[in-house]
């Protein structure tokens, strides 16, 4: 689930090129509990990590197609 909210936000990156993720507000504790644990995963992380480099292309992308104005 965590991993589908990734894919369908749009992820922008500063300067040195890092993720600047949106915090993910639920009411309920147990989440950022589990949220936390899959960051710690490596299986889990990888697959996060898989994600975050697609949106960074896409990023990358959406950054080269900006039209510049004098």
């Amino acid at each position: 689930m965590y991993l589908g909210i990734l894919r369908s936000l749009e992820i922008v990156f500063d300067g040195a090129g890092r993720a600047q993720i949106p915090t993910l507000v639920t009411g309920n504790a147990d989440i950022k509990t589990k949220v936390e644990n899959w960051f710690r995963d490596s299986d889990c992380q990888s697959q996060i990590e898989a994600v975050i480099e697609e949106k960074r292309q896409e990023w990358r992308d959406r950054q080269s197609n900006r039209k510049l104005v004098d």
